[in-house]
């Protein structure tokens, strides 16, 4: 049984518990808040850096979807590349121009400067002679085999209302090759199919005058039989 004084002075150990309380509370808060305003802001441009990672993780994830599509037309390495493969490497290699496979695909890489002049006329130049008079010899000895011209160009544009976009532009492009060597070469034009991807597909930087160059191609893709 508590004794009066001890009643008289509980009253107050309550009171003051109710009012420091609220106190300790408050403080509490406080400290919360202070340690939220040290924390590290981030910069100014941290979403803009998160959005360029995401882009250049696209990127990469398209590329490896490529490659690996890639990887799954090539030949088994045991065996022999077409013979046609072969033989434009030997004449053609020396010239500067690159032939590709991706398996039974031989493919033969033609800058636009070594075929057309300057300007937008689809006009073959003549020391393209020497270059499509090796080319027509290995095709007219494979007669089985399919091509399809592909032009590519820059992102650059026209100003022809006779070819308003790279479309219009590279179609005509690709076209006057194959023309040039039915005409003049005797390739079978049955065999022959026109195409234009304008700057769908760059293999250079378009802000550079040497990359812008390298988009300028017409693609021979030789399609050969087993």
């Amino acid at each position: 049984m508590l004794s009066p004084s001890e009643m008289e002075q509980k009253p107050q150990t309550d009171c003051t518990c109710a009012i420091l309380t609220p106190v300790r509370h408050a403080l509490i808060i406080l400290l919360l808040s202070g340690c939220a305003a040290l924390q590290p802001k981030p910069p100014a441009h941290y979403d803009a850096l998160i959005s360029q990672q995401d882009r250049e993780i696209s990127a990469l994830l398209q590329r490896q979807a490529l490659l690996k599509q890639h990887l799954e037309r090539c030949d088994d390495p045991t065996q022999s590349p077409p013979d046609i493969f072969h033989e434009l490497k030997q004449v053609l290699g020396p010239m500067g121009i690159d032939i590709t496979r991706e398996g039974r695909r031989v493919t033969v890489h033609m800058p636009n400067s070594l075929l057309f002049n300057r300007g937008l006329k689809p006009k073959i130049r003549r020391d393209a002679a020497m270059l499509l008079d090796l080319l027509s010899t290995a095709l007219n000895l494979h007669p089985e085999h399919s091509l399809r011209f592909e032009a590519h160009s820059d992102n650059q544009r026209t100003g022809s209302s006779t070819y308003p976009t790279n479309w219009e532009l590279g179609a005509v492009r690709a076209a006057a090759v194959a023309r040039t060597l039915v005409d003049d070469y005797r390739v079978e034009p049955g065999r022959i199919t026109v195409s234009s991807r304008a700057d769908m597909d760059p293999i250079g930087e378009n802000s550079t005058t040497e990359g812008r160059a390298a988009n300028r191609r017409v693609l021979l893709h030789i399609e050969t039989k087993e």
